[in-house]
C-alpha cells in the first residue's frame, strides 16, 4: 500500500519541518550555544538575571519571592568536608567501642 506509506512520510516530515521552525523561532528569540550536536543555553550573568527579573509581571514576580523565601529557608549553611583521617579515626573509635562492649557481654 503506497499511499500509507507516502501519508507517514509525509506526516514526518511536516513534523520534522514543524520543529526545525520551532527551533529558528526560539533561537532568533534567545539565541543558544550549539556544540557536538547539544543544544544549551550560555550561563546567564547577574546583569542578565536582574533585566529578567526587572520584565516580569506583577504575579510572576510575587510567584518568585514566594519560591525564593522557601529557598532560603530550606538552605542550611555549607558543612565543610570532614578530613579523611578524623572520620576514619572515628569510625575506628567506633568499632573498638562496639567490640569492648561485645567482648564484656560474652
Amino acid at each position: 500500500m503506497p499511499g500509507q506509506g507516502q501519508s507517514r512520510i509525509s506526516l514526518q516530515a511536516r513534523q520534522a519541518k514543524r520543529r526545525l521552525s520551532c527551533l529558528a523561532r526560539d533561537f532568533k528569540a534567545s539565541p543558544m550555544t550549539y556544540r557536538l550536536g547539544k543544544c544549551y543555553s550560555p550561563p546567564m550573568t547577574l546583569e542578565d538575571i536582574e533585566e529578567a527579573i526587572l520584565k516580569l509581571p506583577p504575579e510572576k514576580l510575587a510567584e518568585l519571592r514566594r519560591w525564593f523565601a522557601a529557598f532560603e529557608t530550606g538552605m542550611a549553611p555549607p558543612k565543610p568536608p570532614e578530613p579523611a583521617a578524623a572520620k576514619l579515626g572515628r569510625i575506628a573509635g567506633r568499632t573498638i567501642a562496639e567490640f569492648r562492649k561485645l567482648s564484656r557481654e560474652s
